[in-house]
């Protein structure tokens, strides 16, 4: 079953684009199983950086929460299943399902995403570049999922979601967002 046509937004083409990019993948998949963030939540952050928009102080973790229920009920349930069958030759299909339902979920978690994303979350006074609109998204999704995350970490996923950023320039625009 394929979904439908309306749920294919520019978030999702732009997150399918970026969980395949060299890099991106396993790091998402790390900051999701070793810190507990989300992984639609941080494609987000790097669609409206690329974007060139920046999300207003409160607005991330109102979009955080309003979408938390699906994502806690319907996706990690889904990939509680997945992972709960055991890898096997007669198993291959209940999987492959429910890695299928899985990703169909999470798509409609980005639909839920990006309609509630509207033009208010965004702070109309900061006009920045998509490096430096991506760090400042990026840093806000780090905020609100983890009290102390690890920088490096941070750093390292602006530089994967970035092509043109640097570690060094990542770091500079984190000292310069953070600075009172």
């Amino acid at each position: 079953m394929t979904q439908p046509s309306h749920l294919e937004t520019p978030l999702w083409i732009f997150a399918s684009a970026k969980w395949h990019q060299p890099g991106m993948q396993a790091l998402l998949l790390l900051l999701q199983e070793q810190y507990g963030f989300r992984v639609n939540l941080l494609l987000l952050a790097c669609w409206a950086g690329s974007q060139k928009k920046c999300f207003m102080p409160d607005a991330l973790l109102r979009i955080h929460t309003s979408t938390l229920h699906w994502h806690e009920s319907t996706v990690k349930s889904l990939r509680a299943m997945r992972r709960g069958v055991a890898e096997s030759d007669d198993n291959a299909g209940l999987r492959e399902s429910l890695k299928k339902a899985e990703i169909d979920a999470e798509q409609l978690e980005l639909f839920q995403l990006y309609k509630i994303c509207h033009e208010s979350n965004f702070d109309t006074k900061l006009e920045l570049e998509e490096g430096p609109a991506t760090v400042h998204n990026l840093l806000a999704v780090f905020k609100i999922t983890s009290s102390n995350f690890h920088l490096d970490l941070l750093v390292q996923l602006c530089c994967v979601a970035v092509d043109s950023l640097d570690e060094e320039t990542a770091k500079e625009i984190l000292r310069s967002i953070e600075a009172p």
